[in-house]
């Protein structure tokens, strides 16, 4: 019996203990589990209301609000140094006019937008802070709502 011979009776051998033991009959299935699980997955990611998932929605509402914040902030800083609350947003950003003024107290005037692109509000007195409001009416950019339209309200 040559070399070639044996290797291939050995590796006959083999597979018929295997088929035996029920390894080969395992493999497939185990692959054909673990499949059917990532397939799973993907049709919940793409068809089940994603913005449950947490693809979509609920992030801006989060950018939003941490922009929003930012902005309090901003404001409050703006108050200590000046001592008078600004009548505009847009004061925060603004570029000191001679080498005593102060400011910006917002290095970058995108936070003062929401993401939806439209201007923060400040309103003051508050609703929920004695002092001041910083406000996003939410994506249908009118008071009230539920979801996406939520107001956004940081004391």
């Amino acid at each position: 019996m040559t070399k070639r011979e044996r290797n291939k009776l050995a590796a006959e051998s083999t597979l018929r203990y295997r088929a035996r033991a029920g390894h080969v009959r395992t493999v497939p299935l185990v692959a054909a589990t673990v499949m059917i699980f990532i397939a799973a997955g993907l049709a919940v990611l793409l068809f089940y209301k994603p913005r449950q998932v947490g693809l979509f929605g609920p992030t801006t509402g989060r950018e939003t609000w941490s922009n929003a914040a930012a902005v309090a902030s901003a404001i409050r800083l703006y108050h200590s140094d000046t001592g008078v609350y600004p009548s505009d947003l847009s004061a925060l950003a603004a570029l000191p006019r001679s080498p005593e003024d102060q400011g910006p107290w917002i290095a970058n005037p995108d936070l003062l937008k929401d993401k939806w692109g439209r201007q923060l509000r400040l309103i003051a007195p508050g609703q929920k802070n004695m002092d001041f409001d910083v406000v996003c009416y939410g994506a249908d950019n009118k008071p009230g709502g539920s979801g996406e339209d939520a107001d956004i309200i940081v004391p």
